[in-house]
């Protein structure tokens, strides 16, 4: 991911953490010296501004997902349902 970064010039002063993969599924990296390989779906560097880092409680079922989420996804039914 390094050569990514110098290819584009840099980060921002005080990147917020990189992600590797998308920004569901995608996991933070401590360091840009990470493989891009043909299974990476992305790389995001994110500022700390553009990153929601409040606590998150439990589902309360309260349906915003559902309108929240482009793919149509209902994360409240279960698999067996």
């Amino acid at each position: 991911m390094s050569d990514i970064v110098s290819y584009l010039g840099g980060t921002k002063p005080e990147p917020g953490p990189d992600r590797h993969g998308g920004p569901m599924m995608g996991f933070p990296v401590s360091t840009l010296d990470v493989p891009v390989t043909k299974t990476t779906s992305g790389v995001l560097f994110l500022t700390e501004e553009e990153i929601d880092s409040r606590a998150h409680s439990q589902c309360i079922r309260c349906g915003w997902c559902l309108d929240a989420c482009p793919m149509g996804l209902q994360p409240m039914r279960s698999a067996s349902t």
